[in-house]
């Protein structure tokens, strides 16, 4: 099968080969998740980036160590036509700041509390980016969000169009 895009040949692994194991990850011990689950799991964060204005075209900035949810971010980016703009955890303040105003990033996914307070610090001279999301759960902060809740707030758009980012993927 020919897939235009990305997006079309993860999203088509849901019907294919649903119980494959797609990823193997460690958090406490070592899990997996299959095709179906990682690709409901994507799709809840491409609706969920949806619902906050994300376009085609639009960047999302992603400031975190490789992991599962790093994956899933990327492929519902790519899902509903933004570009992602990956950005080293490692870097400091300034340079994450740098990036995030260069690159025109209007939303920034983080890993956790650490890259937070690196954004936190640098908020003020951010000039598209406005939204903001930690992975990790357990982080709250005033005008920050958690990816937990993105995703749940997105069921209930999911549901009313279940169509909604198969075809943004066309």
């Amino acid at each position: 099968m020919q897939f235009q895009n990305l997006g079309q040949m993860f999203f088509s692994r849901r019907d294919e080969i649903p119980e494959r194991n797609a990823y193997r990850f460690k958090k406490e011990k070592w899990t997996s998740i299959n095709y179906r689950d990682a690709v409901n799991r994507a799709e809840l964060i491409a609706t969920g980036l949806l619902n906050n204005g994300i376009a085609k075209g639009d960047k999302v900035a992603l400031i975190s160590n490789n992991s599962l949810e790093w994956a899933l971010i990327d492929y519902a980016t790519i899902s509903i036509g933004a570009l992602l703009v990956p950005v080293y955890p490692s870097l400091i303040p300034d340079q994450v700041g740098y990036i995030l105003n260069h690159s025109g990033a209007s939303i920034v996914f983080v890993q956790d509390d650490i890259q937070m307070d690196k954004v936190d610090s640098v908020k003020t001279k951010l000039e598209y980016c406005k939204q903001y999301i930690c992975i990790e759960s357990g982080y709250t902060r005033e005008n920050w969000q958690n990816l937990e809740t993105l995703e749940s707030d997105a069921t209930e758009s999911l549901q009313k169009k279940p169509q909604i980012i198969t075809e943004h993927i066309n």
